[in-house]
């Protein structure tokens, strides 16, 4: 399973982190983590992903506007 994590707080990305590697543990699934500070460089990724956690507020721009960029069902945090 892949997924991102986006938000220009770097707490919120360790604890989202955490959260989701404790999950992993759990549940025995594999998750591999990419982390971003902005959505443009979640766009800019290559990679697909199965979740998105993406910030509401992300300096510039919102979590919805880049949602819409997404080909994946994104629900912002």
């Amino acid at each position: 399973m892949f997924a991102a994590l986006c938000d220009d707080d770097k707490y919120i990305i360790e604890e989202l982190k955490k959260l989701l590697l404790t999950y992993a543990k759990e549940n025995r699934i594999i998750i591999d983590i990419d982390e971003f500070e902005s959505g443009e460089k979640l766009l800019n990724s290559e990679n697909n992903y199965d979740i998105i956690v993406l910030d509401f507020q992300l300096g510039s721009s919102d979590g919805l506007l880049q949602r819409s960029s997404e080909n994946a069902m994104c629900f912002p945090a």
